[in-house]
């Protein structure tokens, strides 16, 4: 399996910034779906996997720590 996809890493800067969008969300969805620790500090800051739109919404995200 090659490294380098051309296709993917050529693509204009709105488009991948539309690819890491999508699967950042895909990311949270299931992560907000399948693990508890998760769904209670989203929810603890109000957040739903849906709010995320954009990549500078990631510092809404709530961060872990080691104490976690």
């Amino acid at each position: 399996m090659p490294i380098w996809n051309q296709q993917m890493e050529t693509l204009p800067r709105d488009e991948i910034e539309q690819v890491q969008i999508e699967r950042l969300q895909s990311i949270l969805n299931r992560v907000y779906r399948s693990v508890p620790f998760y769904r209670r500090v989203f929810e603890e800051q109000g957040i739903v996997p849906e709010d995320i739109g954009s990549l500078g919404d990631l510092a809404r995200l709530p961060l872990t720590t080691k104490d976690d």
